[in-house]
C-alpha cells in the first residue's frame, strides 16, 4: 500500500511560496494562478475576495464620490468629440428657422409667406404697426399658436417643446395683475421652467436671480409688491425675469413699453449680453432704432412687407408701404 508523504514534507524550492485551500489550488506557486483556486472558490460560494495589503507607508485608495448634477446649470456647448464649440460656431448654429408659414387665428390667416433664419446669438426684429401680426408671428414662435401652413423650429425642435431653453415674455404678463409677490418673486419665476415641479431652487438658480436683478437693476425695489411699483419698474422686474431663464431663445414682446431712456440703455446692454453668450433674441417692436442693429427684420402691414437684412428692408418704400411715412434720415 503506497502512502503519500505529509504535506508538511514536501519539497519546496526558495523564494516560491505555495498557497494551499479548499479550490484546487494544490501546490501551484501564487505567482502562476490566475485568481488562485481558494479565491476563486471562496467567491464561488458568495464570500468576498481579499484585498492584497497595501505596501507600508502607501495611502489607502478612496472611492470618488460620483458628482451630483447642479440644478439650474445648463450644459457646455461642445462637439460631438468633446471639444468646446468657439465663438465662431456658435453663430453658424441656427436657432429659428421659418418656411413659407402663415400664422392666425382660427382658419384666417393674418400673415403669409414668412420665411427666415436667425442664428445663434443673432436679433429678429418684427416691425409693423398695430394688428400688423408681430404679436401673432411671436406667439407662433413660441408654441402658443400652431401654424396654418408651412414650418417654423425653435432652438432644433418643435414650437413650445422646450421651454427651459425658449423664454417668452408677453406684452402684458399675467402675473401683473393676479399675484401678489414682490419683484424678486416674480424674477424667481423665471426659474420655475428649468425646475419643474419636484425641485427646490439651488445656490445657482439664486445666483442666477441676482445677476438678473442686478443687470436690470431691479435691487432698489426688489422687495415692494409688484402691484405698487410703477410700470417702467414693472416691465424691469419681467424682463430680469426673462433673463434669469437663461434660455437659449429670447421671445420679447415689445419689452421697452413703458421704460424711460434709462431703462432702454439697461435693457439694450443686458440683450447684448446675451446675445454675445449664444442666446437668439427675436423681439417685436415699433422703434426703428431697434431694428438697425438687427440680424433679420420682418417687416409687416397684415402682410409680408420685406423680409431681410435692415439695409435692404427699412428702405423708404417699405416704410411707407408700412407705416405711411419714410421714417427718420
Amino acid at each position: 500500500m503506497h502512502l503519500r508523504r505529509p504535506a508538511a514534507q514536501l519539497p519546496r524550492r526558495p523564494g516560491r511560496r505555495c498557497e494551499r485551500g479548499g479550490g484546487g489550488g494544490g501546490g501551484v506557486p501564487a505567482h502562476l494562478r490566475r485568481g488562485g483556486g481558494a479565491r476563486r472558490g471562496h467567491r464561488a460560494r458568495g464570500g468576498r475576495a481579499r484585498r492584497r495589503p497595501a505596501a507600508p507607508g502607501a495611502h489607502p485608495r478612496r472611492r470618488r464620490p460620483r458628482p451630483r448634477p447642479r440644478i439650474g446649470r445648463a450644459p457646455a456647448r461642445s462637439r460631438p468629440g468633446g471639444a468646446p464649440v468657439s465663438a465662431a460656431a456658435i453663430t453658424a448654429i441656427t436657432a429659428i428657422t421659418a418656411r413659407d408659414l402663415a400664422v392666425g387665428y382660427g382658419n384666417r390667416a393674418v400673415v403669409e409667406g414668412i420665411s427666415f433664419d436667425v442664428p445663434a446669438g443673432g436679433l429678429l426684429c418684427l416691425i409693423g404697426t398695430n394688428g400688423s401680426g408681430k404679436s401673432t408671428l411671436l406667439k407662433t414662435i413660441a408654441g402658443l399658436l400652431p401654424p396654418l401652413e408651412g414650418t417654423v423650429t425653435v432652438a432644433g425642435g418643435e414650437p413650445g417643446a422646450q421651454p427651459a431653453r425658449v423664454g417668452y415674455l408677453a406684452q402684458r404678463p399675467a402675473s401683473s395683475f393676479t399675484l401678489p409677490l414682490c419683484a424678486a418673486d416674480v424674477v424667481a419665476m423665471g426659474r420655475f421652467a428649468a425646475l419643474g415641479l419636484l425641485r427646490r431652487a439651488g445656490r445657482v438658480d439664486r445666483e442666477l436671480c441676482a445677476e438678473a436683478i442686478e443687470r436690470m437693476e431691479v435691487t432698489p425695489f426688489a422687495g415692494r409688491p409688484l402691484l405698487e411699483l410703477s410700470g417702467g419698474q414693472q416691465q424691469r422686474t419681467h424682463l430680469a425675469q426673462a433673463l434669469a431663464r437663461r434660455a437659449d431663445v429670447l421671445l420679447l414682446d415689445e419689452p421697452t413699453a413703458g421704460l424711460d431712456p434709462s431703462g432702454r440703455e439697461t435693457f439694450a446692454q443686458a440683450i447684448a449680453t446675451e446675445r454675445a453668450r449664444g442666446c437668439a433674441v427675436a423681439m417685436a417692436t415699433h422703434d426703428l432704432g431697434d431694428a438697425e442693429g438687427a440680424d433679420v427684420v420682418v417687416l409687416l402691414a397684415a402682410r409680408v412687407v420685406a423680409i431681410g437684412h435692415p439695409s435692404e428692408v427699412l428702405t423708404d418704400e417699405h416704410l411707407r408701404a408700412s407705416f405711411g411715412f419714410t421714417g427718420p434720415h
